[in-house]
């Protein structure tokens, strides 16, 4: 069942205001003082978006800020950029910070971060419907080899899999519900039918190979635990080409409105980067393989010993996938705090991605 997205009415908050998010303090910021504000997508980007992903330097060395919760795989295009010198040959001097999601979020719609790299989830979508102006602007990937599995004697059984708990780290808001969705309407069940909890990353392969859960969404590396034990399988039904839905880079209202032309530059240094390094199967790249381990903090054993995910340079947003998740979230329950999909023009600016096609 398809729900109609509706517009959203600015409501930013002039200053320094707070909003309550999944029941947290957040800040929020506005541009100038009045009962109204507006959106980055509400007024044209001063001086355009330059197009193309050759590098076209900034006419002085600019500083911002980018922050990750953790130097993973998923963010390979971002530190491998650094690593390889892509920022510095658009005059960018980035700084990378390491602060959680939730925590790093009201720092992004007050500049003091201009990109954070994260997974969508409710709480995001949240503060955006309560006028925080950011977006997502980037993919990380097209494609991750994460996967749900189903322990074996419940795998297409929908009478079995009814009622059962099924292990996610970020529990029924994060994007991975898609996948989950999927399958469940396959055997002919729906989201309700079964229970998402959350429950801590490392503990998800222990919890589905012991039998606590049913089901699970185990990123690697600890699919290889659970593939191991024998118990379980993968089931193929994460969105094809969604790895814009799981993995992104929100920019904050500098990036979107002040200095589109710094985003841009951000948005091709990335892009060279998967171009040159993180095509095919990168990982059989020795080159490639070092340079990631000293990029990620990780060894190289560590880097090859998960597949390869897969990227592309001309990353795109499958806007309908941004509904779909809204709309499994409503029938959870308890995850948004407003009651229709909002249009994906108001999560997504296409923008910088689009440039790159020129």
């Amino acid at each position: 069942m398809t729900t109609a997205t509706k517009p959203r009415t600015t409501r930013r908050m002039c200053g320094v205001g707070a909003f309550v998010l999944m029941g947290s303090l957040v800040l929020s910021a506005c541009s100038s003082a009045g009962s109204e504000g507006t959106t980055p997508s509400d007024e044209p980007a001063s001086g355009g978006i330059p197009s193309g992903i050759d590098p076209q330097p900034l006419a002085e060395t600019t500083k911002i800020t980018i922050n990750t919760a953790a130097r993973i795989e998923s963010f390979s295009a971002l530190f491998l950029a650094d690593e390889m010198g892509e920022f510095e040959k658009e005059n960018l001097e980035v700084e990378f910070t390491q602060i959680g999601s939730a925590d790093a979020l009201p720092g992004l719609g007050l500049d003091q971060i201009q990109v954070m790299g994260a997974a969508p989830n409710g709480s995001l979508f949240n503060a955006i419907d309560q006028g925080l102006a950011v977006k997502m602007a980037i993919p990380c990937y097209a494609n991750s080899v994460d996967r749900w599995w189903v322990r074996k004697d419940k795998l297409d059984q929908a009478d079995s899999l009814k009622g059962t708990t099924a292990a996610s780290a970020v529990g029924p808001g994060g994007s991975s519900i898609l996948g989950l969705d999927a399958y469940l309407q396959e055997v002919g069940l729906g989201i309700t039918d079964v229970t998402v909890k959350q429950f801590p990353a490392a503990d998800v392969p222990t919890a589905l190979i012991q039998g606590a859960v049913d089901s699970a969404y185990v990123p690697e590396p600890g699919a290889r635990a659970v593939e191991a034990s024998g118990v379980a399988e993968p089931v193929d039904t994460m969105p094809k080409d969604g790895g814009s839905a799981q993995c992104v880079y929100i920019f904050g209202p500098d990036l979107l409105t002040e200095r589109p032309e710094v985003g841009a530059a951000v948005t091709r240094a990335m892009a060279r980067t998967v171009r040159d390094y993180l095509e095919g199967d990168y990982k059989a790249n020795p080159e490639v393989v070092a340079a990631l381990a000293t990029a990620l903090d990780r060894t190289e054993d560590e880097i090859t010993a998960t597949p390869s995910l897969e990227f592309a340079p001309d990353l795109e947003f499958k806007d309908d996938l941004f509904t779909r998740m809204q709309e499994i979230w409503l029938e959870v329950g308890g995850i948004l705090a407003y009651d229709e999909p909002i249009a994906p023009e108001d999560l997504i600016d296409h923008r910088f991605v689009d440039a790159i096609s020129g």
